[in-house]
């Protein structure tokens, strides 16, 4: 027969600490460069990138994400328009126009609860989901008609 020892309890050294990564937490993403993944891009629909036309466009739109890259997440955060509000940021889904929020369902991104806005102009904008330091591009709005502004 063996013996069955008692299992001995042992304090904890309180030295463990969660295994939440530090390199996820919302001070850290602010000093990360952003990212960009296609994978979610549409290329129909109102805001599709099929609708982009010209060389000039692209070009556009590519200069400025290069110059996006330059700063970090909390830089961009920072950017305030004229009228003192964000530049570039986080708005619900419930908030975009209806067309919107039916093509997420249509193309089966509607399980988001929020989307993100970077500001390129006046009325132009870039929309994605932004998990961390990366931004998963989705649509072009060129005439800020995705989120429509209250006045």
């Amino acid at each position: 027969m063996s013996k069955n020892k008692p299992k001995r309890k042992e304090k904890p050294s309180g030295k463990k600490k969660p295994n939440s990564d530090p390199a996820n937490s919302p001070a850290s993403i602010k000093q990360k460069m952003p990212v960009w993944r296609i994978g979610m891009i549409d290329f129909e629909g109102n805001w599709g990138w099929g609708k982009l036309n010209s060389m000039y466009d692209i070009k556009t739109i590519l200069c400025k994400l290069k110059d996006f890259e330059t700063m970090t997440w909390g830089e961009i955060e920072k950017k305030i328009t004229r009228k003192g509000t964000p530049a570039n940021h986080l708005i619900s889904v419930d908030k975009i126009c209806r067309e919107a929020r039916d093509r997420l369902r249509e193309i089966k991104l509607d399980d988001y609860d929020n989307i993100y806005t970077l500001r390129f102009s006046g009325k132009e904008r870039l929309w994605g989901f932004r998990e961390a330091e990366i931004l998963h591009i989705l649509w072009w709005d060129n005439d800020h008609s995705v989120y429509q502004i209250q006045n």
